[in-house]
């Protein structure tokens, strides 16, 4: 495991766990042991390195520590959005025993990022299926939300640049954006970002 893998490991865990797994009343069906859970968890990390640290993934943050800062701020949202609770990560979303549960938009919202979708496509072409098989992808559309709210937003303080990812509108959901910037902003002083990006390194060495 990587050095940066462990450190969003060590995120996810500070927000929700993997104890807990011991103690909750799991949907039935959506158990899991304190191993299992340490195991998705650390497989959702990797997902999120691989995409945020890949050289073709724009970062919403710039700076020596502009990626990291944006693998927090994923972090944030989905663990606002979804708890990293099993069935919101794998799928599909509980529905209770008679199928009617309001959980995941009432089903029309898929994946850890909460991606409301219903039985269309995303932008990218993702249907719902997709964002639950391949994580990446699910991080790969909410990063395309988070960056399209930034910069229609970027008019406002960057706490409120949220907004529109939020509540649709910079007008509205300044205190959602707030929450979940604060969110991202508290995981980077928890688990301290272990250096510098590699891309930044890089980029440093050949400008010397």
């Amino acid at each position: 495991m990587s050095t940066m893998t462990e450190w969003i490991v060590a995120i996810i865990v500070s927000a929700a766990s993997p104890e807990r797994a011991a103690t909750e009343d799991a949907f039935p069906g959506w158990s899991e042991t304190v191993a299992e859970r340490k195991g998705r968890y650390a497989s959702i990390a990797r997902d999120v390195e691989e995409l945020v640290f890949d050289e073709k993934t724009r970062p919403v943050f710039g700076g020596p520590h502009g990626r990291a800062r944006t693998a927090a701020l994923l972090l944030a949202v989905a663990y606002h959005e979804s708890g990293f609770m099993k069935d919101v990560d794998i799928g599909p979303c509980y529905r209770g025993k008679s199928g009617q549960s309001t959980r995941c938009d009432s089903g029309k919202s898929a994946c850890l990022m909460q991606i409301r979708i219903a039985d269309g496509k995303t932008p990218e072409g993702y249907t719902r299926e997709d964002l639950f098989q391949d994580r990446k992808k699910c991080f790969r559309a909410g990063l395309r939300l988070l960056r399209s709210s930034l910069g229609m937003c970027k008019h406002l303080p960057l706490k409120h640049r949220l907004a529109a990812y939020a509540s649709g509108s910079c007008d509205k959901g300044l205190p959602g954006s707030e929450v979940l910037m604060s969110l991202a902003e508290k995981f980077v002083v928890v688990s301290k970002i272990p250096g510098k990006d590699p891309q930044f390194i890089r980029h440093e060495k050949k400008t010397e």
